[in-house]
């Protein structure tokens, strides 16, 4: 008796790049031409960072057809979130989605849904720099990922507990008084995770932004991507964004998504 997972090997790199390259590709070429303090950046001053300057914190829910993904943490940003240095974020996550799998049988093909339960942790350190009105945030440090399937598939290479590390880099750029862009990505060795995305913000008052975004992410067993359209609203220090549109997989099904995240400064 065997088995087989209805699946295909991710190749992530080549939307990350695309995706994270046109975003981050627009912005340089909006950016002044102004080099970065690379002596302030490699070998900042650590006696005169004010170490409580401030926090952002951040939580959300995310749901597909066959997936439900909840996640929060926060960002300490010493010296303050509206100024350039040292970030460092907690993020942890759960969740759960289920994928089709076969079994032959005496009496055939046995076709039938398995259930992974998602957890994940991520402890980052990272350093912010802005040069005019682009901002850019890198950040490194430890990623832990858990997956429990059920049934049991042996054939899973994903299953189990990983860890390893992970980079990120996050953009954010001023078009006009109006219109932003923003370009994500990361990258982590656990189960070569990855992730892109881009999101062109139109704010035609100070309390709402909306517009277009696109996204890629997944590991070495799985592959996505996602094309829909968002919807911000500024109040005081918090924001609220819900999310929603087109998602497809590695197995070439579509479908929908609709995501809700809440971003709180303080």
């Amino acid at each position: 008796m065997g088995g087989r997972r209805l699946r295909r090997r991710a190749r992530p790199f080549e939307k990350l790049l695309v995706v994270f390259g046109i975003g981050f590709a627009a912005c340089l070429a909006a950016a002044p031409a102004r080099a970065f303090d690379l002596p302030a950046l490699l070998m900042p001053d650590l006696a005169a960072v004010d170490w409580m300057g401030g926090a952002d914190t951040f939580a959300g829910v995310d749901v597909t057809d066959s997936a439900l993904f909840s996640y929060g943490g926060f960002t300490l940003a010493p010296g303050g979130r509206d100024h350039d240095g040292w970030r460092f974020r907690l993020y942890a996550g759960v969740g759960h989605y289920t994928y089709r799998s076969s079994v032959e049988s005496v009496a055939g093909l046995i076709e039938f849904d398995r259930r992974a339960d998602v957890l994940q942790a991520e402890a980052l350190v990272g350093w912010q720099a802005s040069v005019g009105a682009m901002t850019a945030k890198l950040f490194a440090g430890v990623a832990y990922e858990e997956q429990v399937i059920a049934p049991a598939d042996p054939e899973n290479p994903i299953a189990g507990e990983h860890v390893g590390a992970k980079a990120a880099v996050e953009t954010w750029f001023d078009l006009a008084p109006w219109a932003w862009l923003s370009a994500d990505a990361s990258y982590a060795t656990t189960l070569d995770a990855y992730s892109g995305a881009v999101k062109l913000g139109l704010n035609p008052h100070a309390a709402i932004s909306f517009g277009p975004e696109g996204s890629v992410f997944g590991n070495r067993e799985f592959d996505a991507h996602r094309l829909g359209a968002f919807a911000r609203w500024h109040c005081g220090g918090c924001d609220v964004t819900i999310s929603g549109g087109v998602a497809g997989n590695y197995d070439e099904e579509t479908g929908g998504y609709g995501a809700l995240a809440f971003y709180r400064r303080f």
